[in-house]
């Protein structure tokens, strides 16, 4: 299978999945086991990353264990929301210096790590919470897709290496 098929293939696959997620009458057990499959896949995929086979399965163990435990400890989040934002954006503050300066023999697996978790973490947190409201959920895949489809754009006219379809 060529590359666009198997794009197109992922994008019907994961309209469906919109499709079931947005249904008002869709039951929450349903929604949650929908995302869960989703959320696998996703930290699969950013495993993937690590070079080492030890950091690959430590943040698949890593992040499981903490979405499992994150019901326990939702009253301490809203205590210290406001140090995890400025933490978070200090992160994010690395992750540009990060960016700016990348070099492809300086990426090291305990970075990845660190990013992988503190961005895909709440990410995966917050499927949730959306999927219990359909309207916002649907409103943030129409943004994001927007959004990656002006990326998209802007790299194709703009980029410094061509698009390889």
């Amino acid at each position: 299978m060529n590359n666009l098929a198997q794009r197109i293939c992922s994008a019907v696959i994961l309209v469906l999945l919109l499709v079931v997620l947005t249904h008002s009458s869709t039951i929450i057990p349903v929604k949650a086991t929908v995302i869960s499959i989703l959320s696998l896949i996703i930290l699969w995929e950013y495993s993937q990353l690590f070079k080492s086979r030890f950091f690959q399965i430590f943040f698949l163990i890593l992040v499981i264990s903490e979405l499992l435990s994150a019901p326990f400890f939702t009253e301490y989040i809203e205590k210290t929301s406001s140090y995890l934002f400025w933490f978070l954006c200090l992160l994010w503050a690395l992750i540009l210096f990060q960016v700016l300066t990348y070099k492809k023999k300086s990426v090291h697996d305990f970075l990845i790590l660190i990013c992988g978790y503190f961005i895909l973490l709440p990410f995966v947190a917050s499927l949730f919470f959306l999927a219990i409201i359909p309207g916002i959920f649907l409103y943030t895949i129409i943004i994001v897709s927007i959004a990656d489809s002006a990326a998209f754009f802007v790299g194709r006219i703009m980029g410094k290496n061509p698009f390889i379809a």
